[in-house]
């Protein structure tokens, strides 16, 4: 007669093997079952982090109006400073917004280099809860207006690349190529309230020689 630790050893070494064929035979099944778990798991956490906005200050009220037109970055920031580097996909030379239906899509049109060459880009991002915009561009994108006042947008931008790597971007737009130095403070403000040190700030309007739009 088997003891109670027998039983309870030849239960789970049944549920094991239950599991594992279990699992198995999806995946024969289903090949693409187990990479679309983890897409699911990607888009789950790029979901959390778009709530995430919730718990930062409400964004300025503006009017659509004043977005649509031309616009260029002088000041851009990250925590991981690689991704606005010479080059790298998130170093964007905005030229122009436009609000899509009272601002509920905003199309963004903008360059970036390689190797030292200027690319045209357009996205149109659509706006979600929290006045979050989503916008596919080198992986997925979560951004905000944060604060829009004299001549000035500053946006805060979750990314997520193809890799699943988290990045928090801060940039200041304006429509001449500088910033006053009450404004630079704003900017600056808003980068280390949002976990991004100063140090990281990055002033890209001085290698910005891409052509108009």
């Amino acid at each position: 007669m088997k003891n109670n630790g027998s039983i309870a050893a030849h239960a789970n070494h049944q549920y094991y093997i239950k599991r594992h064929q279990t699992r198995s035979l999806q995946s024969l099944i289903y090949p693409d079952l187990l990479k679309d778990r983890k897409t699911d798991c990607i888009k789950m956490k790029t979901f959390l982090l778009a709530l995430g906005f919730a718990l930062i200050s409400a964004s300025s009220q503006f009017d659509p109006a004043e977005i649509t037109g031309d616009w260029r970055i002088i000041l851009l920031a990250a925590n991981h400073v690689e991704k606005i580097s010479e080059d790298a996909d998130m170093r964007l030379h905005l030229r122009h917004l436009e609000c899509i239906d009272g601002c509920e899509k905003l199309a963004v049109t903008f360059f970036i280099k390689s190797n030292g060459e200027c690319q045209k880009v357009s996205v149109v991002a659509t706006k979600g809860p929290h006045d979050v915009y989503e916008a596919e561009y080198a992986g997925q994108n979560f951004f905000r207006i944060e604060y829009f006042s004299n001549g000035i947008i500053i946006f805060y931008n979750i990314h997520v690349d193809g890799k699943g790597k988290v990045t928090h971007i801060t940039n200041v737009s304006a429509k001449e190529n500088r910033l006053t130095e009450e404004q630079k403070k704003k900017f600056e403000e808003l980068t280390v309230a949002l976990k991004i040190p100063k140090e990281n700030i990055r002033n890209i309007i001085e290698t910005d020689d891409c052509p108009a739009a």
